[in-house]
């Protein structure tokens, strides 16, 4: 297939683009400036070329502001949310007219979708929750709805905490360890609901490959608690370094309301994933740990 990437040169869209190019795919990666192998959009002005996207057979769009990236001003929280939504929406308006080729769109989306739901069992059919992340992931689905009513199968997938040492939250949590110091953030009870780069990008290709329509989330099989995953850390990077508790109120006054992301709690059922057929190459959370290190993933 002739694959359009939107986020292409992120940390999960680069491994997807390696994954379908060795799968035989051609792969085009969205982009703010013109060269080879890549398609100009600039989605806060409304530009794109829209003749080279009626041209492919799928796309996918990954693309959005990191939310871990700075604080959460009012201008950064309208920016996470419209750096999602701005570039859903302006692919819709493309794939509403006709002449176009297109067979399949996969958003990304995130567990976020969920809110802070402590113990709770979270599917896909689980309503969303509260708060900002919810707020930013229902807008970022929404939109990928328009390409829906546009008459494109669209997958949907809410993408679990991504291991690897590229970028996300690995480099951050294993940074203290490698120190001496293993953090753990509040109670260290709130579930984590982790999975490993190739996984998620695994679980990306056969949704892609099989036009799989609908929400999915994508997670490793089994959620740990955060005190479950900085032990890991722990046991791999540095096993003489001192677990030490960090109260919420530290958290909140250090980070704001972006605490959120780091208190809260999903733990997220993967039962759909695997009825669709996936299978998961690291599915246990230390041999998972110490394939990312030793392979640089």
């Amino acid at each position: 297939m002739k694959i359009i990437i939107g986020g292409g040169s992120g940390m999960i869209g680069s491994r997807l683009l390696e994954l379908l190019q060795s799968g035989g795919h051609e792969v085009l990666v969205l982009s703010r400036s013109a060269g080879p192998g890549r398609v100009v959009w600039q989605p806060e002005e409304g530009l794109i070329d829209a003749d080279a996207v009626r041209q492919a057979d799928a796309i996918v769009n990954l693309a959005g502001a990191g939310i871990a990236d700075k604080r959460w001003s009012s201008a950064r929280k309208a920016l996470i949310i419209s750096s999602r939504v701005s570039g859903n929406t302006l692919l819709a308006q493309v794939l509403t007219q006709p002449g176009h080729q297109v067979k399949y769109f996969l958003s990304a989306s995130a567990i976020g979708f969920y809110g802070d739901r402590a113990n709770e069992l979270l599917t896909e059919n689980s309503a969303s929750g509260t708060g900002f992340l919810a707020e930013s992931c229902r807008a970022w689905e929404a939109s990928a709805h328009l390409v829906a009513q546009a008459g494109v199968p669209t997958g949907i997938g809410r993408v679990g905490i991504v291991l690897s040492t590229l970028g996300g939250a690995l480099p951050q949590l294993a940074a203290p360890v490698s120190m001496g110091v293993a953090p753990v953030f509040g109670s260290g009870n709130m579930y984590y609901p982790w999975i490993h780069i190739d996984d998620v990008c695994g679980a990306m290709q056969m949704m892609i490959e099989q036009q799989i329509a609908g929400t999915v989330n994508l997670c490793g099989p089994e959620s740990v608690t955060f005190h479950t995953l900085m032990s890991g850390i722990r046991a791999v990077k540095c096993p003489w370094a001192l677990m030490v508790p960090v109260p919420p109120v530290a958290l909140r006054l250090a980070l704001g309301e972006m605490a959120d992301t780091v208190l809260g709690s999903n733990r997220v059922s993967t039962e759909k994933l695997k009825n669709l057929g996936f299978s998961w190459q690291h599915p246990d959370l230390i041999p998972a740990l110490k394939h990312i290190w030793e392979t640089k993933r």
